[in-house]
């Protein structure tokens, strides 16, 4: 349900940011797929209801080591298909022989309508646009200086106690670059407070080119009814990029809480 994890490419070659900021620093999305995901699901909070996330989003690559703190989702129920989402995140960034930045990045709107529900089978589509918060955070190289445009398909699909989740998003920013991102997800219980998740989710420029495929395993696992925390922990799988670019290690923690 979070908005922040559209995926964000330019290409500048190492680049802190290159990856439309190296995939907005991990896809950026802040539920039961979502978070601690990186692809998103069809879930919504129902109408008027909230669903809150504070989390911490990481990732290591060779040319950076970089983290989203605090990075905060906030998602409204206009009715129980649609929602309205506001996401913001604090940058952290060490790149090599270089001091530690910090400083606001992107801010991502977002909106999500599930326009079908069918036994199993749920399909919503989920647009947000995110822009820089400071400009002083693209002067620092904590932020890409344009806006970006995202437009994600999302299915979910439950088979016996299986849950199988699919997004494939088309990106274009200000500068004109476009990109796809996808994932696939498959959530198994763990008893009856946790769901087991692992994660296929990639990313690629338009021609194809420049593309790279990572996995994610995360645990959702509900404190109380309305309080989960939310962890995973992921890899890389097969890169394009240049050494300098490919993922070494993600990871992500957060605190989810519905009202």
């Amino acid at each position: 349900m979070g908005v922040f994890r559209t995926v964000s490419i330019s290409w500048v070659p190492r680049c802190p940011w290159s990856f439309f900021g190296l995939v907005l620093l991990g896809f950026p999305s802040v539920v039961s797929s979502g978070p601690p995901l990186v692809g998103d699901d069809p879930g919504t909070p129902g109408k008027g209801h909230l669903e809150v996330i504070a989390a911490i989003d990481g990732a290591s690559r060779p040319s950076m080591d970089s983290a989203q703190v605090p990075l905060l989702d906030v998602a409204y129920g206009l009715s129980p298909n649609t929602e309205i989402s506001l996401g913001m995140a604090r940058q952290q960034i060490k790149a090599n022989l270089e001091g530690r930045r910090s400083g606001w990045g992107d801010a991502v709107i977002g909106y999500k309508w599930r326009f079908l529900t069918h036994k199993a089978l749920q399909l919503a589509i989920s647009p947000s646009y995110s822009h820089v918060m400071r400009h002083s955070s693209v002067s620092r190289g904590l932020a890409e200086g344009f806006s970006i445009l995202n437009l994600p398909l999302i299915a979910s699909l439950e088979i016996d106690e299986n849950v199988w989740n699919f997004q494939i998003g088309y990106s274009v920013n200000s500068m004109g670059s476009k990109a796809f991102d996808y994932s696939i997800a498959l959530g198994r219980p763990l008893g009856t407070s946790c769901q087991l998740w692992f994660e296929l989710w990639g990313a690629a420029d338009n021609h194809f080119a420049n593309q790279e495929l990572n996995y994610r395993i995360g645990l959702d696992y509900a404190l109380r009814e309305r309080t989960h925390v939310l962890a995973a922990i992921g890899g890389p799988i097969n890169s394009s990029l240049g050494h300098e670019d490919e993922l070494n290690y993600d990871f992500y923690l957060g605190l989810q809480w519905f009202r």
